[in-house]
């Protein structure tokens, strides 16, 4: 809202207590152009759908490249299947579903410039992908990863060069082609710790096997164990390096497992490449390559109606279980909406204190239409703008250790909000200086607003709180 009013991009922030007029940059400015423009003309409907719009969108990208590259699109088909429900888990309406397209996008034109050569259209397109890319986040070095990695398929140092210099000299001034002039990469290099950092949030977290994600990332790597151990053929050196890199970064970090899966399922994508030639299970004698050669010969005898049929079918089907979501798209046990309406209703005095998940939300609330803050938040989502020593209270407060009061001190609030499932909300309901006076579910999932003991006595008779009888 603020670059669409200022019809630039912020250089300094504006919205953080702790952060205002330090320098940040809006890096995924263009998507959140977008997201501003659909709420703003279609509201949370409108956000829905976009949604829907843009899982379709990385559904497609990640079943038609790996069909390009293996050669069959049954095998892409089959392949993207596992792809999908590992980005599942991940998947919501932010500028890293975007990026998984472009990363998906850049592995197939650099399996193209491996097998054919550089062309340049080749380069012009790895010029917009990084463009879009710089535009969109600050992953682009997994990009550059895959532009390094990748196309190497012979130990001979010249032709390596030769091959890998022009696409990642491409892709890399693209990135320059952004408000910021390629600024991008300093905030990359500034947030490089933040991984360790902040390792206590979900996303940071080590991958572990009740994870969907990690899930579909085993299955991958078995069959992909499985196809090279019973024909001895390994994929390309180059390949491996970036489907190797690419999963030791999910498992340190559940982040960046959809990376994992995407590019060890184009790795099974080239492996296959060498079987989708085949025409007959008998060129080959291994049963397990019979088997897949067998259930695409299957496949390939239903007739294009029948086809059709299916995807109108599970169309159908798609969009009975995807009308309630679009009807009522928010889930009051993730955003404190109904939380924030009783602040508002009853005029609870600012500043409110708040956890680190729900920030982004306040400043959509407390902010004009303009983007102009009204109200300023202690801690938000963007973990280059929060200073450590708050993240650090925070922390404490949020897990209820000792120094929990350092937060409370730090912001000095009126009001607090915050998720009821944290030990802060234990303590401070056995605190007497606070009082809760509303709940936005029973569920531990829910919201609880807490006003001081002065105000609840203030303003005696307006609200009820079970702990301030």
């Amino acid at each position: 809202r603020w670059i669409i009013s200022n019809r630039s991009v912020p250089h300094v922030d504006y919205w953080n207590m702790f952060g205002v007029g330090h320098p940040w940059r809006a890096y995924s400015w263009s998507n959140e152009v977008v997201f501003a423009a659909v709420d703003t003309f279609f509201g949370e409907t409108g956000l829905a759908i976009l949604q829907v719009l843009l899982g379709c969108l990385l559904v497609g990208a990640i079943m038609w490249v790996y069909g390009r590259i293996a050669s069959d699109h049954f095998f892409g088909l089959l392949l993207g299947i596992v792809a999908t429900v590992a980005c599942r888990g991940h998947f919501s309406i932010r500028p890293q579903t975007v990026v998984w397209i472009l990363f998906v996008l850049v592995i197939g034109i650099a399996e193209i410039c491996r097998r054919d050569g550089v062309k340049r259209k080749h380069l012009l397109a790895l010029f917009c992908l990084g463009s879009a890319w710089a535009n969109t986040h600050l992953s682009a070095v997994f990009g550059l990863l895959v532009l390094a990695l990748w196309p190497l398929s012979s130990l001979s140092a010249r032709s390596n060069i030769n091959l890998v210099c022009p696409l990642i000299g491409s892709f890399v001034a693209g990135t320059f082609l952004s408000p910021y002039f390629g600024g991008e990469w300093l905030t990359v290099f500034e947030k490089s710790s933040h991984a360790f950092i902040f390792r206590s949030l979900d996303e940071f977290r080590p991958a572990d096997l009740t994870q969907v994600p990690t899930a579909c990332l085993a299955f991958q790597a078995l069959f992909l164990a499985v196809l090279v151990f019973r024909s001895h053929r390994l994929p390309p050196l180059g390949c491996m390096a970036v489907a190797g890199a690419a999963t030791l970064l999910g498992l340190l970090s559940v982040k960046f497992m959809p990376f994992a899966c995407i590019a060890v399922g184009a790795l099974s994508a080239v492996w296959l490449s060498g079987v989708s030639s085949m025409q007959a299970e008998d060129e080959i004698n291994d049963r397990l390559l019979q088997g897949l050669l067998l259930l695409r010969k299957k496949f390939q005898v239903f007739q294009p109606q029948t086809l059709g049929a299916c995807a109108f079918f599970f169309g159908c089907l798609a969009w009975v279980n995807l009308a309630n979501s679009i009807k009522r798209p928010i889930d009051y046990r993730s955003h404190p909406k109904r939380a924030v309406d009783f602040i508002e209703s009853h005029a609870l005095e600012h500043p409110v204190l708040n956890e680190f998940s729900s920030g982004g939300y306040l400043q959509y609330r407390w902010s004009s239409s303009s983007g102009v803050p009204q109200h300023l938040v202690p801690i938000d989502g963007r973990t280059n703008v929060n200073p450590t020593d708050v993240w650090q209270s925070y922390q404490r407060a949020f897990q209820g250790e000792q120094g929990w009061r350092d937060y409370i001190m730090m912001v000095k609030p009126s009001t607090i909000l915050w998720r009821k499932r944290s030990p802060f909300v234990s303590l401070l309901l056995e605190a007497p200086d606070w009082c809760c006076v509303f709940e936005s579910s029973q569920l531990a999932d829910g919201f609880a607003v807490f006003i001081s003991r002065q105000e609840f006595d203030r303003r005696k008779g307006e609200f009820s709180s079970a702990d301030c009888s």
